[in-house]
């Protein structure tokens, strides 16, 4: 994300006014419910709360080294569906929305169309105390084709924006990588299952006989590949762990004939590859092979990386049947309790399948036990697989087609858009 600052100096006693663009996500949040998620030379909370924008939690970022009396605040909202693919009226919603609990905004929303492809505004308020903050929001799309708001809040002083401003894309990266971590996974699933009162249970179950015999006169047809697709690989490369931590982990990739590659698989496989480019522009790269190793360049780079490692995995036949559930399971601690959680795709031979997920949480590690655990509501309906694609026609009547693939040679580990999920080994 690119930052524009205008200063202007209008006498010796007068304060430096500098103008931000940037990101959104409100200060609405004032209330902490997980442990701090680290970045180094900043300090991060989980927040929640809030209704003016539908998701339910947030990153609050600040400089460990800021001083006292100061402000430098960013938050990162938790990508949404936005239900609209005008990103530009999106982000004036929004950014309104938050507004209203900080105070009256001194100019019109204008919105300013970044390189990068995202959406920003910059303003300034006075508060309830009538002291004067700069204010930026900044809107973009994420590799599965929702959308995340920021929000940065400042105190007029130049030397810190210089000084911090720097750093900003860093923040931004490490937060929509927390949002897509297992760890963020489990913690949504568990808000979840509190607010619908779910039943405590730790098994999956496969949809209703009713359920069955009302989506069984569904037409549901074969999948189609992204045109120029080749295959489906596994690379590992470093990225984000449970718990917020760096390290070497695994990623999956579609190649395409003509050189490039994504990591886009929702958007590319269900809507198609202009499409993903289009709205996910930075998923996109270059990829080729050099003396039997698998090279690639992302968006932004100029030059190619070997990968620490990558493999092919394997495609379904047509018309493939599955008859197991296939789990993918991750667990995250900090001050707080353990939480770990279970998303699992279930299917039957018939061509039947659900997707669920389950939770738990152990409040005291060194007694032993779960101390709760919850299922979050089932999704069913019909599967169709067809080389590197699956069908899913749900029974509520939504078709969606999405990347599958093998990703061991007993087919008991299985890959939908990208994320690996285990099964019992026959």
């Amino acid at each position: 994300m690119t930052i524009a600052i205008a200063c202007q100096q209008k006498s010796k006693q007068s304060a430096l006014i500098f103008c931000l663009l940037f990101l959104c996500l409100s200060s609405i949040y004032e209330k902490t419910y997980a442990s701090p998620v680290q970045l180094s030379g900043w300090h991060s909370t989980w927040l929640t709360s809030g209704t003016s924008v539908p998701t339910k939690h947030a990153l609050a970022y600040k400089p460990s080294s800021l001083r006292e009396g100061k402000t430098f605040k960013i938050i990162i909202w938790a990508p949404e569906i936005t239900n609209t693919e005008n990103l530009d009226s999106w982000l004036v919603s929004r950014a309104s929305a938050i507004q209203k609990s900080l105070g009256q905004p001194k100019k019109k929303w204008r919105v300013k169309s970044e390189k990068s492809g995202a959406r920003s505004l910059n303003n300034s308020f006075k508060n309830s105390s009538g002291v004067n903050f700069q204010v930026g929001y900044q809107a973009d799309w994420t590799d599965n084709g929702e959308a995340y708001v920021g929000q940065l809040i400042a105190s007029n002083h130049l030397a810190m924006m210089l000084k911090y401003g720097v750093k900003i894309e860093t923040v931004i990266d490490h937060a929509l990588r927390v949002f897509s971590s297992d760890d963020y996974q489990n913690r949504l699933a568990l808000s979840q299952s509190k607010e619908n009162d779910a039943s405590n249970s730790s098994s999956v179950q496969v949809a209703s006989t009713d359920q069955s015999s009302q989506s069984s006169n569904i037409d549901i047809q074969p999948g189609a590949a992204p045109k120029g697709l080749q295959e489906i690989r596994g690379v590992q490369v470093f990225g984000m762990q449970p718990g917020g931590l760096f390290g070497l982990t695994e990623e999956f990739i579609a190649t395409f004939n003509d050189g490039t590659y994504t990591t886009d698989f929702a958007l590319t496989f269900n809507v198609g590859v202009a499409e993903s480019k289009a709205r996910k522009p930075d998923s996109w790269g270059r990829w080729r092979e050099r003396n039997g190793k698998l090279e690639l360049m992302e968006k932004r780079d100029q030059e190619f990386d070997t990968t620490s490692g990558n493999w092919i995995v394997d495609r379904g036949f047509a018309g493939e049947s599955l008859s197991q559930c296939f789990s993918r399971l991750s667990s995250a601690g900090g001050d707080g309790p353990l939480v770990g959680g279970s998303r699992s795709w279930c299917f039957t031979s018939d061509g039947r399948f659900a997707n669920s997920s389950m939770v738990y949480t152990i409040a005291n590690t060194s007694a032993g036990g779960v101390n709760s655990a919850s299922a979050s509501p089932e999704i069913g309906g019909r599967y169709l697989i067809d080389g590197y694609t699956i069908r899913f026609a749900f029974d509520d009547g939504r078709q969606e087609t999405a990347a599958f693939a093998f990703a061991s040679e007993k087919k008991h580990h299985i890959v939908i858009n990208g994320r690996r999920y285990i099964g019992k080994e026959p």
